[in-house]
C-alpha cells in the first residue's frame, strides 16, 4: 500500500507528452553534454560510475536516422556535478547532416541496468563542423584570465587580434596538444579582450563565468562562437 502513490506519480508521468526545444550546436571533435540522470521516479541519481570504462550506464548520441552512437569509452570524460547532473565530453564521432535535430541519452548498465530513465538532451547540429574561429591559449593565470594567441577562421587564415574582439562571445576549450586538455568541453563568455589577447571572462555568477581551472597551456586552445 505505502507505494501506490509512488507508482500513481510515475505512471502520471509515462502518460504526460514531454515537448523540448532543439538547441543549436556545432558538432566538432570533441561534443560534450550536460546530462540529467533519473530513476524512474524522476530523482537525480548521484555518484555514478565516472571513471573509464563507465560501468554503470551508456553514453548514446543519434542524429536524424544515422545509425546509434554507442560512445567507446576512450578518451571520453564525465564530471559528476551532483544532484544528478553530469557534464559528458566524448571524442567519437557522430554521424550527421546540417539542420538534423539529434538526441543524447544514457541507458542504465551493470546495477543500473534497466533503473535509469531515458531522459534525452534534443539538439540540432547547425553544420558538422567547428566553429568559425579557433585560437591557441599561450598563457593562463586562472580560470577567468588567460591570453590566446595564433587565432585563425575556418579556412585556416591568420586573425589579427584588436581591442574588445569577441567580446560577448562564447568560447569552448578543446584540445590542440597531445595530451587532453584539462577543461575541455568547457565554455565561458567573453568580457573583455586587449589587443594583445588577453580575455577576461564575463563575471557573472551563471554558467560559463569562468573555466573549471586554469588552462594547461600546452594543450589547450578554444572554440569562438559569435
Amino acid at each position: 500500500m505505502k507505494y501506490i502513490k509512488q507508482i500513481c506519480i510515475a505512471l502520471m508521468l509515462l502518460l504526460m507528452p514531454v515537448t523540448s526545444w532543439a538547441l543549436d550546436k556545432k558538432l566538432g571533435a570533441t561534443n560534450c553534454f550536460k546530462v540529467g540522470i533519473f530513476d524512474e521516479f524522476g530523482n537525480g541519481i548521484a555518484g555514478l560510475d565516472i571513471i573509464t570504462p563507465f560501468s554503470d550506464f551508456a553514453i548514446k548520441v543519434q542524429c536524424g536516422a544515422n545509425s546509434i552512437v554507442t560512445v567507446d569509452e576512450t578518451g571520453d570524460t564525465v564530471a559528476d556535478e551532483a544532484g544528478g547532473y553530469y557534464y559528458i565530453c566524448t571524442n567519437d564521432t557522430i554521424t550527421n547532416n546540417a539542420e538534423e535535430e539529434c538526441l543524447n541519452w544514457q541507458e542504465g548498465e551493470g546495477s543500473y541496468a534497466g533503473l535509469i530513465a531515458k531522459t534525452p538532451v534534443k539538439f540540432k547540429a547547425v553544420n558538422d563542423t567547428a566553429s568559425a574561429t579557433v585560437c591557441d591559449i599561450s598563457a593562463s593565470t586562472s580560470g577567468v584570465s588567460f591570453t590566446v594567441a595564433t587565432c585563425k577562421d575556418e579556412d585556416g587564415n591568420a586573425v589579427t587580434l584588436s581591442t574588445d574582439m569577441f567580446v560577448g562571445s562564447y568560447m569552448v576549450a578543446y584540445t590542440n596538444g597531445s595530451a587532453q586538455c584539462n577543461v575541455v568541453g568547457h565554455g565561458v563568455f567573453v568580457g573583455d579582450v586587449t589587443s594583445g589577447g588577453v580575455v577576461t571572462v564575463k563575471d557573472s555568477d551563471l554558467p560559463g563565468s569562468g573555466f573549471p581551472a586554469t588552462p594547461n597551456t600546452a594543450n589547450c586552445g578554444v572554440r569562438i562562437s559569435p
